[in-house]
């Protein structure tokens, strides 16, 4: 019998592909997907960061992780000494501003007029977001680096 199931990837990196979704003006789109890509950066820097045999149970932890939320993996990062409170502070901030824009999109208030999110506010978030983006990437890609220069030696 054969399997006919689709599956869906990413083809191209996900901060190029937010940047497409902005440009063609699909803002809800290129917010999440920056949301999503910063979630596995921090998820990813979080897995990196266990000490010990990382192999041992790694499919078990990686599933746990899976299943951990922004602010949990954001937290857990900052108490294990993985990122500074300021970058705590940012990846907080980002998501509390990302849920109150995207919230605003969907508000109609009763009997008046609502003229949605000012794009000021947006392009603010979506700048702070690449940012993010690209630094918990580089930040999870540089202990990797290291982590493999250690165990050349």
């Amino acid at each position: 019998m054969k399997n006919d199931e689709k599956f869906i990837k990413w083809k191209i990196d996900p901060v190029k592909h937010a940047y497409g979704a902005y440009k063609d003006e699909y803002y809800i789109e290129a917010i999440q997907v920056l949301h999503g890509w910063i979630e596995a950066a921090i998820r990813e820097l979080l897995m990196m960061s266990r000490h010990g045999n990382i192999r041992r149970g790694f499919s078990e932890m990686w599933d746990i992780a899976e299943e951990t939320g922004y602010n949990y993996l954001s937290r857990a990062l900052l108490i294990i000494g993985k990122i500074s409170q300021k970058e705590y502070k940012e990846l907080q901030e980002f998501n509390s501003l990302r849920n109150k824009i995207v919230h605003k999109f969907f508000y109609e208030p009763y009997d008046k007029e609502y003229k949605g999110v000012p794009l000021k506010d947006y392009d603010r978030l979506f700048k702070r977001g690449i940012k993010l983006a690209k630094k918990m990437e580089s930040r999870s890609e540089s202990l990797l680096w290291r982590r493999s220069k250690t165990n050349k030696k």
